[in-house]
């Protein structure tokens, strides 16, 4: 390409990568892929030379994107996907494909004798994908030329083939740490895993020269020597099959292989913050061996009960995870700050990533679910305020050893629109509070409405919560109230768009961000620029002036209380089953936090009764050249059971041209309208006469009205 040629490839999907393979390379170092994507293309300005860096490239992330929008922000709706179709690696000593991010799809893959399958940075899905670990031939390796680099090769002895075996990974895939969203469908693993005393004979890879591994080697893995990088919910597999493996799962810290006490972590414990907040959605049960939809979490000494989620929990993945029945259930993620600058001292001053010159990372308080009051139950929270957990239960508690936060932040909101979390935060007597929910700093009162194609005003930027005098009111509400019992603020966190609040009016949005959906499974993104400030008027104490001068002195919530059940069950002394879930004495008769219901019937807000269907789907069939948009329901102001023309489309999109473009549409819609692409229509009426498509192209917004 041309060094003056403005177009920038690396936010460029590639056209067709399709039947392609790869050996006996990616040695260079452990992030190298035998596929790789990562590197970068640039002009020496010096010289004019393009030249190429191979190392990883992703600051800032590779934002693939629809042509046209390299130096532009790249909105939900413009995402392109890198799709690598039938590739096949095998020969590999370290990975077989990796990818720097952001975006990809890697269907049809398969993996031999390799250290590790894949590695992904972004947002991936995987399908119909094959890994062999080691498929028990002897493989080659000529050790000669990096004798003097490789850790294998001993001065004494020269270069073991035995060496290299038990060096060399048997891995299939590792969870990254923070931001992604992976879904892995239809995968077969084979002999992956270091083989343990718990396998068969012949599992895994086990020492031998032939087919041995790393004494770390896991099908899969979990990055888990972080107290700085956190996951929220990322990740979800579908129809996995196993085929001889050996170990199957490991939350992998390399901070404690070589520790020989907690200090070598600087948060006196043994575990990470990563670690313990590790969880996955096993679909269908196929990972675990549990064959029912499952939610993984770790089980970890410290992480306490907290994904322990009722008495059907069982450990699971080499006892590394709780596996605990998904019913209705799902997980997610909020981030509190309660210091000035709390986000810019993570990393630096405290709970850091790096090896060396660790930051410390001790715990300042917990989070516990309610009626989670017995010893060793809660997961602590350290100053990296980040904790995922599952949705949809009684409430989360969250407690600070100092005492009370005069300021409390809720950001980067990971919430499940069809689950309720509450919140309650011990306060002194007499507090009062202001609570603000607050959009992006670019939100303003006017926007664009591209299905009506034109500027409107009453967009909301910010919202004050208003009190109410219970908890039941709490729960019901659309989580933009709050209510103090004197010693306990109560709050529902609820996920809002990123960019406003309502349009004009709050409300609840099915998608307020937006979700990577792949094979029936739907990976809802956290909202990254709006928030909730938490106000306190409580005085300052003169130890910690962030804390409140008093000290609270309210417990966990009960969760089996009359207050909470409305004496629905009838029982005297209801017992807690689990988090989202109180029974009678016999525990037969079980009921959610809010309504009557079996076992674990989870809140869920009220919905409005679904839209008579129209008597008559037909669609127009004039004019030729022309997109239409059926909507049954829209969280905006538009049209509802009618056909109406896409102007905006047809104009800048060429859905009128285009049958692609037209039907790709809906995306962009149920995104506007906070619905799914199932709740709409798209026809498109075919040009009278041959059309030449114009580039897709976005006019700039017209002034703002004055």
């Amino acid at each position: 390409m041309h060094v003056g040629w403005w177009t920038r490839p690396d936010t460029r999907p590639v056209l067709k990568f399709d039947g392609n393979s790869g050996h006996s390379s990616g040695f260079w170092w452990v992030g190298a892929g035998i596929i790789y994507v990562g590197g970068r293309l640039s002009v020496d300005p010096r010289t004019r030379e393009l030249v190429y860096f191979p190392g990883r490239m992703n600051d800032p992330q590779r934002e693939t994107c629809q042509p046209q929008q390299e130096d532009k922000y790249c909105a939900s709706d413009n995402f392109a996907y890198m799709r690598f179709r039938n590739t096949k690696v095998f020969l590999g000593l370290h990975t077989g494909f990796q990818h720097w991010g952001s975006r990809g799809e890697i269907i049809g893959f398969e993996a031999h004798d390799i250290g590790l399958a894949a590695s992904a940075l972004g947002y991936f899905w995987f399908d119909q994908m094959l890994v062999t670990c080691r498929t028990g031939e002897t493989m080659q390796y000529d050790c000669d030329e990096t004798c003097n680099i490789a850790p294998w090769c001993a001065p004494t002895n020269g270069c073991s083939y035995k060496n290299v075996m038990n060096t060399m990974w048997g891995n299939a895939f590792n969870w990254y740490d923070i931001g992604m969203a992976h879904i892995l469908t239809s995968v077969t693993l084979r002999q992956c895993g270091l083989r343990t005393n718990n396998h068969g004979p012949t599992a895994g890879c086990g020492d031998e020269e032939r087919g041995g591994c790393n004494k770390e080697s896991t099908a899969w893995g979990a990055f888990g020597f972080s107290d700085q990088f956190v996951p929220e919910f990322m990740q979800a597999t579908k129809n996995v099959k196993y085929e001889n493996c050996g170990r199957t799962f490991a939350i992998q810290n390399f901070l404690l292989a070589d520790a020989t006490a907690s200090g070598k972590l600087s948060n006196g414990m043994r575990s990470t913050h990563s670690g313990r907040q590790q969880n996955w959605l096993d679909v269908d049960g196929t990972a675990s061996g549990r064959l029912s939809p499952t939610i993984l979490g770790s089980a970890l000494q410290e992480a306490g009960s907290w994904w322990w989620l009722d008495m059907g929990c069982t450990k699971t993945m080499d006892d590394m995870m709780w596996g605990c029945n998904a019913r209705a259930r799902s997980v997610g993620s909020v981030t509190f700050e309660w210091l000035p600058n709390h986000a810019s001292l993570i990393g630096t001053a405290f709970c850091s990533n790096e090896k060396a010159n660790r930051r410390p990372c001790t715990a300042v308080g917990y989070v516990t679910h309610w009626g989670y009051n017995w010893v060793g139950a809660a997961l602590p929270v350290t100053m990296n305020g980040k904790v995922t957990g599952a949705m949809g239960g009684f409430g989360w508690h969250l407690k600070f050893t100092a005492g009370s936060p005069r300021k409390l932040v809720l950001k980067d909101l990971q919430v499940p629109s069809d689950s309720a979390l509450m919140l309650s935060v011990a306060y002194p007597p007499h507090t009062t509070f202001t609570i603000t929910r607050r959009a992006s700093q670019w939100c303003g009162s006017w926007y664009f409405d591209k299905i009506l194609n034109r500027w409107l005003e009453g967009q909301m930027c910010s919202h004050t919560f208003s009190a109410v005098s219970s908890v039941r009111q709490v729960r019901s509400s659309p989580g933009n109230v709050y209510f103090f019992d004197g010693s306990l603020l109560y709050l529902r966190v609820v996920q809002a768009p990123e960019h406003w609040l309502g349009k004009p009016f709050w409300k609840i949005y099915e998608e307020p961000s937006w979700s990577l959906v792949r094979n029936g499974i739907r990976m809802r993104r956290p909202s990254l620029f709006s928030h909730i400030e938490i106000d306190v008027d409580c005085g300052a104490s003169l130890s910690q002036a962030s804390f409140c001068a008093s000290v609270p002195i309210a417990q966990v919530p009960p969760a089996c209380h009359s207050v909470n059940l409305g004496n629905r069950l009838g029982a005297l002394h209801p017992r807690l089953r689990g988090y989202d879930s109180c029974c009678d004495e016999a525990l037969t008769n079980c009921v959610g936090p809010s309504g009557d219901g079996t076992e674990g019937t989870l809140w869920s807000p009220p919905q409005p009764p679904p839209p008579p269907l129209p008597t008559e789907l037909t669609a127009p069939t004039l004019p030729p050249g022309s997109c239409y948009i059926y909507l049954f329901t829209c969280q905006q102001e538009a049209p509802l059971h009618t056909w109406f023309r896409d102007t905006y489309g047809e104009a800048n999109l060429n859905t009128g041209v285009e049958r692609t473009a037209c039907l790709e549409r809906a995306e962009e819609v149920a995104t506007w309208c906070g619905i799914r692409p199932s709740s709409l229509f798209m026809h498109f009426n075919e040009p009278g006469a041959i059309v030449v498509s114009q580039p897709r192209t976005r006019p700039p917004p017209p002034p703002s009205p004055s």
